[in-house]
């Protein structure tokens, strides 16, 4: 029997991967020893030369990074497939899939304005190429940067646009992430009879419990949180700790099921129980500068983490809590100073000095950050496509780099990717 042709064998060992991703991921919800083989098959893709392989087991890749916490090799894995996308015709209907990943990224570690031009991006593709899940994906997440701006008029039209999506499409995979997208718009715009009912209207014990149905039950404790129902939402908490939330592989539910307990204990009393609970939160946010996580537990994780800050913990935890609160206050002065344009406006008007960019240089770069090609750069700017090139090389050259990884990466470094210029 005659061999295979590598790029022929690339292609084929392409499928399995598929289906024990699928499997593992969507409907085991196990999923972090894979990534070994995964990267493994990656650089056999690489190898290989061809596209269409590389790019769908580095898009599995970097959900699999996501799934297990590693924010910063997702984003990586990402943004270098999003160049790879660049380079050949015929793979833009992959590039929502990245930019997803990009947007989770953004949005855990609270850079919430970046994450904007990155969603609206996500949205036209995938409405291009019809792509409903991530149009569903798009708006979900449209709707959790509003709702970290305060902008809940704006995030009010968008829950009900997906949610007519939803039901249009038929949809109903989707049921349980909208339905939590509802919960925290409830809570973030104080209707409590509204959450207070659904919660009621839902109930778990460890026996009937699954593992898919964890966001269900942080949920609920946050309701039973917001309703000042301390001792429902400890007692919920600690039901399911030993059995389930102990051996989570998920850093995100884990990081949140933390949060909620920390804010539980400190409600009813157990000081000793919060201090230990915390480190263990913050330990678990620090490498990734988790940020997101902490700032939707409110006021009373704010008052837990200015306590820590006198303690003789770990500096780099401390450090950490610092920046957290740091976040706290520019997230209140924010929501005080009214509308996005008025952001946009003292952001305009603030020092520039780490800025070595012209307004029209990070524009562009704004662009590439959100997976656009030189082409559509051109024609979104009007201006030729050697005219684009002329300025990533001139952008590349003030940030010392020479790829399009680095650039970015820098660039997030320095706040650059914000929308703070000016027309």
């Amino acid at each position: 029997m005659q061999a295979l042709h590598l790029d022929d064998e690339i292609v084929w060992h392409t499928i399995p991967l598929s289906v024990t991703f699928i499997l593992h991921w969507s409907l085991l919800q196990k999923s972090g020893f894979l990534i070994p083989q995964y990267q493994e098959a990656r650089q056999r893709a690489r190898q290989s030369g061809n596209p269409f392989a590389l790019l769908k087991i580095s898009q599995w890749l970097a959900l699999l990074y996501l799934g297990v916490g590693q924010l910063s090799l997702a984003y990586q894995q990402s943004i270098e497939a999003l160049a790879l996308i660049e380079q050949f015709d015929g793979y833009a209907l992959l590039k929502g899939y990245f930019l997803f990943c990009l947007v989770n990224v953004l949005y855990h570690r609270n850079q919430v304005e970046e994450a904007r031009p990155l969603l609206q991006s996500m949205l036209h593709d995938a409405q291009i190429f019809q792509q409903v899940d991530l149009q569903i994906s798009a708006r979900i997440y449209q709707i959790k940067v509003e709702l970290a701006a305060g902008e809940h008029a704006r995030a009010h039209d968008m829950l009900q646009q997906v949610q007519a999506l939803v039901q249009s499409q038929g949809f109903s995979l989707h049921a349980e992430r909208i339905i939590s997208v509802c919960v925290e718009y409830w809570l973030a715009t104080g209707d409590l009879a509204q959450a207070a009912q659904w919660a009621e209207s839902t109930s778990y014990t460890p026996e009937t419990w699954k593992d898919n149905d964890t966001a269900t039950v942080l949920l609920v404790a946050r309701i039973f949180l917001a309703l000042q129902r301390y001792p429902a939402a400890l007692e919920l908490l600690e039901r399911f700790r030993e059995q389930y939330f102990e051996q989570m592989e998920n850093t995100e539910n884990k990081a949140e099921f933390l949060a909620l307990l920390v804010v539980a204990l400190h409600q009813t009393g157990k000081r000793e129980q919060v201090h230990t609970t915390l480190l263990r939160l913050l330990a678990l946010c620090e490498p990734e500068k988790r940020l997101r996580v902490l700032l939707n537990m409110g006021q009373p994780m704010r008052h837990i983490l200015t306590r820590f800050l006198n303690s003789d913990e770990d500096a780099t935890l401390r450090s950490f809590a610092s920046s957290v609160l740091a976040a706290f206050a520019r997230q209140e002065q924010g929501r005080e100073g009214g509308t996005s344009a008025n952001k946009a406006s003292r952001n305009a008007s603030a020092p520039a000095s780490s800025n070595p960019l012209t307004a029209q240089e990070q524009r562009v770069l704004r662009l590439l950050a959100a997976g656009q090609t030189y082409a559509e750069i051109a024609e979104r700017l009007v201006v030729s496509r050697n005219t684009i090139k002329t300025q990533v090389s001139s952008i590349y050259r003030k940030l010392g780099v020479s790829r399009r990884v680095e650039a970015l990466t820098l660039a997030q470094q320095l706040s650059l990717l914000q929308e703070n210029i000016t027309p």
